[in-house]
């Protein structure tokens, strides 16, 4: 139970160490990134790997405050107003989940999460390409329109490749 152990993060400084990529059936390497960058799952001598869609991910837990589910609102009103042409398409995806469920806590160790999250995911096949925590979002919760806008920059970065 991730979240229900730890306060609900609010008062979230958005700071952090480094992460691990995460890569579905497949093993993890070690990151030197900061956790605000993007995480490459691939090797430097890998070829260029171009996406096949992109997802991004809300994560929560059983407790829900007010500032997490304003957080999760504004970035789904963000995505199904800014992206519904992608969304229609299947080039991008949006899911939102409960890591205090069985099935999704290996979403806690994958990111690294310690607290409410939106994770940007790049994805060829079944493959996890790249993926970056959306930290800045607690930097932003306050004001909408700079969160909506931080949101929407985050997911065409990733997009741009698709």
């Amino acid at each position: 139970m991730l979240f229900s152990m730890m306060p609900c993060g609010c008062e979230n400084s958005a700071e952090t160490s480094s992460a691990e990529a995460a890569k579905p059936a497949a093993a993890v390497e070690k990151s030197t990134e900061p956790a605000i960058a993007a995480h490459d799952v691939a090797s430097a001598t890998t070829p260029v790997v171009i996406p096949d869609k992109v997802v991004v991910y809300y994560f929560h837990g059983d407790y829900r405050c007010p500032t997490c589910t304003k957080m999760e609102a504004l970035a789904d009103k963000t995505i199904k107003e800014r992206f519904a042409a992608e969304l229609a398409s299947g080039k991008l995806e949006w899911k939102v989940v409960n890591v205090d469920l069985e099935e999704n806590k290996h979403f806690s160790k994958d990111y690294q999460l310690y607290t409410k999250s939106l994770i940007v995911s790049a994805v060829k096949g079944d493959a996890q390409i790249k993926w970056k925590n959306c930290e800045k979002i607690w930097a932003h919760v306050r004001n909408p329109p700079e969160y909506e806008d931080y949101v929407y920059d985050e997911i065409k970065a990733f997009l741009s490749g698709v």
